[in-house]
């Protein structure tokens, strides 16, 4: 099972192509253009980062909170 910094490996991996290039798409006119820059650096950063927390996950694995994303439901509706 991962644990919780594997999830966020995963989710620094798909930063960088999910993050969204334009400023009011980060919170709006208002916000957006406030907190885009910081967002943008995340961005940058992400790829880098990423690694590095599945390299931590890898020596030892907390699954005692998170988002674990190696789960599989299969949810069937009676008929």
């Amino acid at each position: 099972m991962d644990g919780y910094l594997a999830s966020v490996a995963h989710q620094l991996k798909r930063m960088r192509s999910a993050l969204p290039l334009n400023p009011l798409a980060h919170g709006g006119p208002l916000r957006g253009p406030m907190v885009y820059p910081f967002f943008m650096m995340l961005k940058v950063l992400a790829p880098l980062l990423a690694p590095m927390a599945a390299w931590a996950d890898a020596g030892a694995r907390h699954t005692a909170s998170g988002f674990p994303m190696n789960y599989l439901a299969v949810i069937r509706k009676p008929f």
